[in-house]
């Protein structure tokens, strides 16, 4: 006998109307931890940057060596609104095209931003 599909059988790939698999519950909570991470981290950074930069005093040290610390503050800042920026993105649960804009941004300006 051949038999149809089943009515009231539950599909294991549901999938949200944009086309898009819906994240888990669990798949947000490791998104919005590994986020907050990597915000504190970048934000703690930050603050220690900008304290040592402000601190210093001409006599001190070279005006190169307060530059690249107010530059590497202003770096960590910038890295901090990018790792939220992922985070949310991460958490649509729609087209992923927040994330990766964020993400690229993310790359490009820790590589040129650090390893300058």
């Amino acid at each position: 006998f051949a038999q149809g599909p089943r009515v009231n059988q539950l599909s294991t790939n549901r999938v949200s109307e944009t086309g898009i698999m819906a994240l888990n519950t669990w798949s947000k909570l490791t998104i919005v931890g590994i986020g907050f991470m990597m915000m504190i981290q970048n934000y703690s950074f930050f603050l220690a940057y900008w304290d040592i930069y402000l601190q210093l005093t001409s006599e001190e040290a070279s005006s190169d060596t307060a530059w690249w610390l107010g530059f590497s503050a202003i770096v960590c800042a910038i890295e901090t609104v990018f790792a939220c920026g992922m985070m949310l993105g991460g958490l649509w649960d729609g087209p992923r095209v927040l994330f990766w804009i964020f993400w690229v941004l993310h790359a490009v300006v820790a590589v040129f931003g650090h390893t300058v």
